[in-house]
C-alpha cells in the first residue's frame, strides 16, 4: 500500500501523520520521511498504534530508534525549543 501524508508530530518513539490512507491498528509500514528537502528520506519501520481525528499514530520499531539521522533531527528540533523554565 502506498500513500502520502504530513507529519504533525515526531519523536524517537514514533510520529503522528495526517493522511487519508486507510490503515488498521497493528498494521506495519515502512515509512519514508522527508526531514529536509534535497536530502534522501529516512526509511523507518513503524506500527500503527491508533487512528483518530488527529491522524495516524505510528510507533517506530527498534531499528528506527537507532537511526542517526532521525536522532539528530529530533534532538535539533528539541534544542530549538530551548530550555524549559524552572517550575
Amino acid at each position: 500500500m502506498r500513500g502520502e501524508g504530513t507529519v504533525r508530530d515526531i519523536s524517537m518513539g514514533g510520529c503522528i501523520i495526517e493522511s487519508q490512507a486507510s490503515v488498521h491498528v497493528d498494521d506495519i509500514f515502512y515509512l519514508q520521511i522527508v526531514l529536509e528537502y534535497e536530502q534522501a528520506p529516512i526509511e523507518v519501520a513503524a506500527m500503527v498504534r491508533s487512528v483518530s481525528s488527529r491522524g495516524i499514530a505510528f510507533k517506530f520499531l527498534r531499528s528506527a530508534q537507532e537511526n542517526k539521522r532521525l536522532l539528530a533531527f529530533v534532538q535539533g528540533k528539541t534544542d530549538q525549543l530551548g530550555p524549559c523554565p524552572p517550575a
